[in-house]
């Protein structure tokens, strides 16, 4: 079976946490200001974020980082197959 991946936004909602709570919990842990705007960004471009992100997104959304996606849209290759018979 193929590992679902979802988008950062997903994942985020999945976790049952808001924009602001992400960038305080981010602003604690790196020990600089992350606004909910640089979280939402982060969401539109997620090919933005560096490997220790991923990693803190990964944690807090309690999910594998393989599960996530990390590209921007222009970055994802979209394969299109005909369904077997």
């Amino acid at each position: 079976m193929e590992n679902i991946k979802i988008t950062l936004k997903a994942a985020r909602i999945n976790a049952g946490l808001s924009l602001s709570e992400v960038a305080k919990l981010f602003s604690k842990r790196f020990a600089t200001v992350y606004s909910r705007q640089r979280i939402g960004q982060y969401e539109k471009s997620p090919g933005d974020i560096t490997h220790i992100e991923a990693d803190y997104f990964s944690e807090i959304y309690q999910m594998p980082k393989d599960n996530i996606i990390f590209l921007n849209p222009s970055q994802l290759k979209v394969d299109i197959r005909e369904p077997s018979s």
